[in-house]
């Protein structure tokens, strides 16, 4: 018997998509429950597997601290020197190296000078009170809520009604290898980076300036991660934005010299200065200037003009970029932000593997400005290199070691230069709701 509705008419069944080529050859995609259930497995593993990592090494060499081999003594040490000596002797390289040695002695190579300001010895010097093994099981459970707190946020505020999205986001996020292999493993403190820029994203993008100009204030403790946001914020007169920056970092600067006197940055002052000059891997980093070092012609004229001439392009580019967002929309800024991330991890000085953690939030956003556009080829684009960077992830340390060859630069480039060319597509798509305010029509975008 044919089923019909109330009128009497045949009912009849919606069409069903057909699959796609690769839903063909691979089978059909994975539903929504089955995703959030590989998100919270990979969660409580990730958890797991880091919190029975210290256990196995007890085990394994009859002492933690002793089979360790991590970042995390560099933080622990600073720590305990802020809490056993005078604050003014926390940037006396031979006394952090004694306290380093006696903590962990280096078969081969050798404890380096500290860039890190003395609100970061205070972040650490109550952990340094504890024994070494539940110190560090404490700063993985800090930088694990961290992390997963700032991927909350970015993905609950750019995809509220997608939770496939979110759900997605998190599986990748938590196997890219630098969360795993040198946050939670080593004990690196990008996560705090990850968590401020992700909090100061949101605040902007809700309209918040000075909350999120305080959240920003946070990355102080690597000034570094602020050498194309401040001039971003500047450009696009965002006063207020700076405003609740320059008044966090002054908080945080006052707090060491309250508890421990002004001295104690006279030392961290002369460190900074003289940190750029010290020797470095350059394997290890992903910013252009030492994937420029990696090869072979590296000090040649012809090299530094090519690089130097790629470095102006994408500035004047992200200038111009910065000039037309002014008085933009919500996609446009949330692109123009992402836009800044990406290239911060390429146009700076000093961008260890670690930090690039922060293309994430640059990749969770131009996914969510891309969304209305109906041209699907950046986002098909995107999804390359999104899945490149990730899979590159696990072995570009070792690719750049064997071959002189950094590809994560050249992936975190690619990323960028998709993303300018964005830009102009996303802001014609938002000026079809209406005239934006005080748009500059100098260096304007072509239309």
């Amino acid at each position: 018997m044919t089923p019909v509705t109330e009128s009497g008419a045949p009912k009849v069944a919606p069409q069903q998509r057909a699959p796609s080529s690769l839903e063909r050859t691979l089978g059909p995609a994975f539903t929504f429950r089955e995703i959030n259930v590989v998100r919270w497995t990979l969660l409580i593993a990730t958890a797991l597997a880091m919190g029975l990592r210290p256990l196995y090494l007890q085990l394994l060499n009859g002492s933690f601290q002793r089979g360790f081999r991590g970042d995390f003594f560099y933080f622990y040490s600073f720590g305990r020197l802020l809490n056993d000596y005078p604050a003014d002797r926390l940037y006396d390289f031979k006394l952090h190296m004694k306290i380093c040695d006696a903590l962990q002695p280096l078969n081969a190579g050798h404890w380096g000078h500290s860039p890190y300001p003395p609100f970061l010895g205070m972040l650490f010097a109550p952990l340094a009170r504890l024994d070494f093994l539940p110190a560090y099981i404490l700063w993985l459970a800090i930088s694990f809520g961290l992390y997963t707190a700032g991927l909350s946020l970015v993905t609950r505020r750019f995809f509220p009604s997608n939770p496939l999205r979110r759900a997605l986001i998190f599986c990748f996020a938590l196997c890219f290898a630098p969360f795993l292999s040198w946050i939670m493993a080593s004990g690196q403190v990008s996560a705090l980076g990850f968590f401020a820029i992700a909090l100061a994203f949101c605040m902007d993008d809700l309209e918040r300036p000075v909350l999120s100009g305080l959240a920003l204030s946070l990355c102080m403790y690597k000034p570094t991660l602020l050498v194309l946001l401040l001039p971003m914020l500047l450009v696009t007169k965002r006063y207020r934005t700076l405003l609740g920056l320059a008044a966090g970092a002054a908080t945080l600067a006052a707090l060491p010299i309250a508890f421990h006197g002004i001295g104690v940055w006279s030392g961290y002052l002369k460190t900074l200065l003289t940190f750029p000059q010290a020797a470095r891997t350059p394997w290890f980093y992903v910013d252009l200037g030492a994937f420029a070092s990696l090869l072979p012609s590296a000090n040649s004229w012809e090299a530094r003009v090519v690089f130097s001439g790629l470095a102006a392009w994408a500035g004047f580019s992200l200038f111009r970029v910065w000039w037309r967002s002014i008085g933009a929309r919500k996609p446009s800024t949330r692109l123009l932000w992402a836009t800044t991330l990406t290239w911060t991890l390429v146009l700076n000085v000093y961008v260890p593997v670690y930090d690039s953690i922060l293309v994430i939030i640059s990749v969770a956003a131009t996914v969510a400005a891309l969304n209305d556009l109906p041209d699907k080829r950046l986002h098909r684009m995107l999804t390359a290199l999104w899945l490149l960077i990730f899979a590159f992830s696990w072995a570009t340390e070792n690719i750049a070691q064997d071959s002189g060859f950094q590809i994560m630069t050249v992936l975190l480039a690619l990323l960028g230069i998709l993303q300018l060319s964005a830009f102009p597509k996303i802001d014609r798509q938002t000026a079809a709701f209406g005239p934006r305010d005080n748009v500059p029509a100098l260096l304007a975008l072509p239309n």
